[in-house]
């Protein structure tokens, strides 16, 4: 345990990871936390349940409250106690990626992009969505697993603990298990097209949780939204196929960060298809939701590795997190 410990300090890729995953947790003891989305509501959660409006929060969720409730502890500390805990999920899928498929290269430009993304995650899904934020850390462990050890049983394991905690956020990282479990197809043509028809079906997901929860969000953005996630996606990812070399390796984490990005294109396509339809104009925040969840992907993609991918990986996270910024702290 030393060893390890000794080695991750002098790791500064390692350090500033770490670093940065803990900062935003102090923004925990500012008063301009109460201002944030959702704080209200978890806070509701935690003191007075049966206030809250009948959906399906998570039973272990709840479980969860209840039980630092009992052990006496305030909702202040609640939240600092479950940022920690998904960010322990995290830094352990970190490390798991780092440690099978991390070769050293010199600090770049992607790797800062990465760390400002990660940055925007965090306040995201561990300050503001707190029970999508624990459900995605633990389901994402339980994909990284997959990448590296095919240990089927953990895998399956995580992700229904994680279904239990955010059915919506499981749901999603699950099907990115397709991609992983594919890794070293990613040239078939039929896994191609099965990418095509899970992103179809995500965009379905989507649809129906919008109708279910409720997540009315249009807004004047969502056509600049429309633009920037889908066809300039599509042209940077041209770019990108035709002025970067290929991947030194398309296995392991490579491959699956390859099929990865297939299938969210996919997922952009049928947005392209679908937005002028109408389909989507009531599933804007729920759509956003799911494309949100890959950040956490693109993170280790753009901090860990050598990708071909990496100018697209940029873009799309970088835009994610613009539009997130702005929605939450601009507008």
């Amino acid at each position: 345990m030393t060893n390890i410990f000794k080695k991750i300090t002098q790791d500064s890729i390692s350090k500033i990871f770490i670093f940065l995953i803990l900062l935003p947790a102090t923004y925990n003891f500012y008063p301009g936390i109460k201002k944030f989305p959702d704080y209200d509501a978890y806070e509701t959660m935690f003191n007075t349940w049966d206030n809250l409006p009948n959906i399906n929060w998570g039973p272990l969720y709840i479980l969860i409250n209840h039980a630092f409730k009992f052990l006496g502890s305030s909702y202040f500390n609640f939240r600092i106690y479950l940022y920690l805990i998904s960010a322990f999920f995290i830094i352990t899928s970190f490390f798991i990626i780092k440690k099978n498929y991390y070769s050293l290269v010199k600090f770049n430009y992607y790797q800062v992009i990465g760390f400002l993304v990660a940055i925007e995650f965090y306040i995201e899904f561990l300050l503001i969505r707190i029970r999508a934020g624990l459900g995605i850390s633990i389901a994402t462990l339980g994909v990284c697993i997959f990448i590296a050890n095919r240990n089927y049983f953990l895998t399956f394991l995580l992700i229904l603990i994680s279904y239990f905690i955010h059915s919506f956020s499981a749901v999603v990282v699950a099907c990115m298990l397709i991609p992983a479990l594919l890794s070293k197809n990613n040239n078939h043509l039929y896994f191609n097209i099965n990418l095509v028809f899970l992103g179809t079906f995500i965009i379905f997901c989507a649809e129906i949780a919008s109708e279910y929860r409720g997540f009315m969000a249009y807004s004047k953005l969502n056509i600049y939204r429309f633009i920037a996630i889908s066809p300039v996606a599509f042209f940077v990812y041209m770019v990108n196929c035709k002025f970067f070399d290929r991947d030194e390796s398309i296995f392991g984490f490579d491959g699956f960060i390859n099929n990865l990005l297939i299938l969210y294109l996919s997922l952009m396509f049928g947005v392209f298809l679908t937005y002028f339809s109408g389909v989507l104009n009531n599933s804007g925040e729920g759509l956003l939701r799911i494309i949100y969840i890959f950040d956490i992907f693109w993170i280790f993609a753009l901090v860990l590795t050598k990708s071909r991918y990496r100018l697209t990986i940029a873009y799309i996270a970088s835009i994610n997190a613009v539009f997130f910024v702005y929605s939450v702290f601009l507008r």
